[in-house]
């Protein structure tokens, strides 16, 4: 078959003339192909004694690639089938024979080039380590191609990285001993805006200069320091020492000044125990931060709230905040969003003027922080548009992101749940004493947000009895904490009851108060036995930026390290499968197809029956489970019946409450004779009395429905809505929780009130029911 002219390149070479160690190049030697009797093609050349000889090959006569397998000379002819016989038509090819000294060693690579991702605009570097006598020259190529002025150790792509970077990188090492060249590795470019600003500080002589952008100013002292990989550089801004970044956006979002934008920081804090201020919007620097590191590693500001998720010190993250004025907040870790914060207002706090400040607090609360990358853009980046920008990868050391927090109290059983970065071996240790003395090994199952949650469920536990814990997480261990088995007998207790707690509060001050306190008031001053919550704990069930900063950080830290609690699911909270979820473990599971987090259940304690009813199975379970559940031997015996659903039948701000609760749920609850039907969704407080049950609506978890109408005036509904008794009620405009007293055969309903900065305002609201006589 015929095939395409092979052009033959003759070759003299000892290469890097001019050093000590190069030996006389062999005087004119010649390389021929032969076409052998076999049919196969054969470069031969001359060789002598005391030389090295390599075959490199080319398209181009440009950019050699030299074959793997050097050849020492002997004295004579050597040669190298280049073309296997048979082969087909193939492109036009050059060879030719470099000869090197054999007295000293070829070059060897100990660390090849690593395959990249990087979003548009920003730079892919690749870099290797050569090992071999110097001096050593490098040129790295793409796709087999020479890239002019790449000739150093590593290489990266600038000034802007876009799509028509990708390809395959490597590098051809020489010495006077031979050549070798790199593995490919293949650069990936995801489309994505393009930063207006980026920054580095991979030069040390001038640790201030762009990338593009504008020239960074510094006030105080830098210094420079090492980066996160191979080649990176760092710059060390101290306790005393800010930047000013230029950025040079226009106004937008609809204002004034910059409304939209996004910071990316790849950071490292060395230690953390006090707040860290990350940057400032005040270019005069004489406001608080707008971003802090607090004392324990969790990112944000009391306006927008703090992550769940917290950094670690010593270790290198990438820290992306984005701003949407009116809309955004978002935090974001490694690409994993980690808080969907309380916006700011149009041209607000967080709008940006011509200056920001990176580093800057006006009061000083600063520790030392190390940047290797700084960059900012002039829209608000998506959740999509974070990703691609990627991260640091995990260490391999497991932290403690959630600590341990009790669900499902049983008489001889209760659960305990926590959350690790890494999919480690966790146990629970317990007993009677802080002794422990029992070992129970873990569950872990991963939660969908790059976290792990594990989970023990302790049984033959006995009644009534306070028992010693602590968690082992590969190897650390959390502090002593206790738990109570609920009681086998009709004793007095309490419960604290809640809803929606889901998001940002009222208090500009501080977006988590007055929820935190009326939570700490719970557990903490009114000491309950536990706690149920009506639903809608996190504006998205499904969102880790939602459920971290106001699920985990709110009921799970500050009630569940307490006291068990139990959920009536709401609407926010999302249907089965949801992230937020997955974080509890309810009696739900004991209804055979149903989840530890999913579906309407009921249980007892201490001589009274709670029912808890799903928002997303309610309409199929009130008509067939919940009635059979409230004439069960357990309700029927109870002194008590307690139920929760998170949408009220009857309610005056804003709706008129769900018309088919009236119908189909309220009379199984009369004929029942239940004692009280709590819900939320209505965030404010209403309660009346009807035919023998007591309604509460109390959704003051969060933000109250301060700008919604009255839009039905109910009867029965005596306090809060339409009924202004007492005024400081404010019409059931009060941020609030439910405390139920069981004492005997009385059961006293009390309504604790909260000013928005977390102080107490009172108990507003109080009223008494007396157990139903036995049947």
């Amino acid at each position: 078959m015929p095939t395409r002219p092979i052009l033959l390149l003759v070759a003299v070479a000892v290469l890097f003339a001019g050093t000590a160690a190069v030996a006389t190049p062999p005087s004119g030697f010649v390389a021929t192909l032969r076409q052998e009797a076999s049919g196969e093609l054969t470069l031969r050349w001359p060789s002598e004694t005391g030389m090295r000889y390599f075959i490199e090959t080319a398209g181009d006569l440009k950019s050699w690639t030299p074959l793997p397998d050097g050849f020492v000379g002997t004295g004579t002819e050597l040669g190298k089938v280049v073309r296997p016989a048979a082969t087909e038509s193939m492109d036009r090819q050059f060879w030719r024979v470099s000869a090197f000294s054999s007295a000293s060693a070829a070059p060897i690579l100990t660390t090849q080039p690593v395959a990249q991702t990087v979003a548009a605009g920003w730079p892919a570097t690749f870099s290797i380590v050569a090992a071999g006598p110097g001096p050593l020259t490098y040129q790295w190529r793409k796709d087999g191609v020479d890239l002019p002025g790449a000739t150093g150790s590593s290489y990266t792509t600038l000034p802007l990285t876009s799509p028509a970077d990708a390809g395959a990188y490597s590098v051809v090492v020489r010495n006077v001993g031979g050549v070798i060249v790199s593995e490919a590795a293949p650069l990936a470019v995801l489309p994505n805006p393009i930063p207006v600003g980026l920054w580095t500080f991979d030069n040390p002589a001038d640790l201030l200069a762009p990338l593009y952008g504008n020239r960074l100013a510094a006030f105080g002292a830098t210094a420079a320091a090492v980066g996160p990989a191979l080649g990176d550089g760092a710059i060390i801004l101290g306790p005393t020492t800010h930047l000013g970044l230029d950025h040079g956006i226009a106004a937008n979002g609809g204002g004034t000044t910059v409304n939209q934008w996004t910071m990316v920081m790849d950071l490292r804090v060395p230690a953390l125990g006090a707040f860290n201020s990350l940057f400032q919007t005040n270019p005069a620097n004489t406001d608080d931060g707008d971003c802090f590191l607090n004392a324990a590693g969790n990112v944000g500001v009391g306006l927008a709230g703090y992550s769940a998720p917290s950094l670690k010190g010593g270790r290198w993250y990438r820290l992306v905040v984005a701003v949407d004025n009116a809309h955004r907040y978002d935090v974001y870790l490694d690409g994993q969003n980690v808080l969907r914060g309380q916006s700011g207002v149009l041209d607000g706090r967080f709008a940006l003027l011509s200056r920001l400040l990176v580093g800057a607090d006006e009061d000083g609360e600063r520790m030392e922080v190390d940047l290797a990358t700084l960059a900012i853009y002039g829209q608000a980046l998506s959740d999509a548009e974070v990703a691609a920008l990627g991260g640091f990868a995990a260490d391999s050391s497991s932290s403690f992101l959630t600590l341990p927090y009790l669900q499902n109290v049983k008489t001889d059983a209760i659960t305990i749940m926590w959350e690790t970065d890494l999919p480690v071996a966790d146990s629970v240790e317990y007993g009677t004493s802080a002794a422990y003395g029992t070992v129970r090994g873990a569950v872990n199952a991963a939660s969908g947000a790059n976290t792990t949650i594990h989970k023990v469920v302790l049984t033959d536990l006995q009644p009534g009895t306070t028992y010693h814990y602590r968690v082992n997480s590969g190897g650390q261990y959390t502090t002593d904490q206790t738990f109570r088995t609920a009681p086998a007998t009709a004793v007095d207790f309490s419960f604290g009851v809640w809803g929606d707690s889901q998001g940002a509060t009222d208090n500009p001050a501080d977006r988590n108060e007055p929820t935190n306190s009326f939570m700490r008031h719970m557990v903490e001053t009114e000491h309950v036995d536990l706690a149920v919550t009506t639903g809608d704990l996190a504006e998205s069930g499904y969102d880790a930026g939602y459920v971290w900063p106001y699920f985990i950080e709110r009921p799970v830290r500050i009630v569940g390290e307490h006291v068990p609690f139990f959920v009536a699911w709401g609407n926010h909270d999302g249907d089965r499968g949801s992230l937020i979820r997955k974080y509890t473990d309810l009696p739900s599971k004991d209804r055979g197809a149903h989840d530890p987090g999913y579906g309407s259940y009921s249980f007892d304690y201490a001589g009274c029956h709670f029912i808890c009813i799903d928002y997303y199975t309610a309409r199929a379970d009130v008509v067939g489970w919940v009635r059979d559940d409230l004439q069960s031997p357990s309700a029927k015996a109870a002194r008590f019946i307690f139920a929760f659903i998170h949408t009220p039948p009857w309610c005056e701000r804003w709706y008129a409450g769900d018309g088919w609760l009236g119908t189909d749920l309220v009379p199984y609850l009369e004929q029942a004779g239940a004692a009280v039907l709590f819900s939320g969704h209505m965030h404010a407080y209403e309660r009346g009395i009807r035919n023998g049950v007591a309604y509460v609506t109390n959704g003051g978890g969060s933000w109250l429905d301060t700008g919604e109408p009255l839009v039905h005036d109910w009867p029965h509904i005596t306090v809060g809505g339409y009924s202004n008794v007492p005024s400081a009620i404010n019409h059931g405009l009060v941020n609030e929780y439910v405390k139920v007293e069981v004492a005997g055969d009385t059961c006293t309903v009390r309504m604790k009130a909260f000013n928005l900065d977390g102080s107490f305002l009172g108990e507003l609201d109080t009223f008494q029911i007396t157990a139903r006589p036995a049947p």
